[in-house]
């Protein structure tokens, strides 16, 4: 039988070329999935500060109505209704609420 060793060097470079190709694949393959679940803790939480903003609003939503159903005629109240309907218009305005 005929040893073909320069066959065996070229199978052996293929092979290793193979084994290279799918390491690199495995680690961009691990790399998504790093990206992917970062991608997906970031939107969570997002979606939290986007529910507590939507909460101070609702808060100061309350907070005017509360204040506008009774008759104020204390100084200090009025001041806090018009506070917080400022505050009310600046915070919708610096997140671009809808609501």
């Amino acid at each position: 039988m005929y040893y073909d060793l320069e066959f065996e060097k070229e199978f052996i470079k293929y092979q290793e070329k193979e084994q290279q190709e799918e390491v690199k694949k495995f680690k961009e393959k691990t790399s998504n999935y790093y990206i992917l679940g970062y991608i997906y803790k970031l939107e969570q939480e997002n979606k939290q500060l986007k529910e507590k903003q939507h909460e101070f609003i609702d808060y100061l939503e309350e907070e005017i109505k509360r204040l506008e159903e009774n008759n104020i005629y204390q100084p200090l109240q009025r001041m806090a209704l018009e506070t917080h309907k400022h505050n009310l218009l600046k915070y919708k305005e610096i997140i671009g609420s809808g609501k």
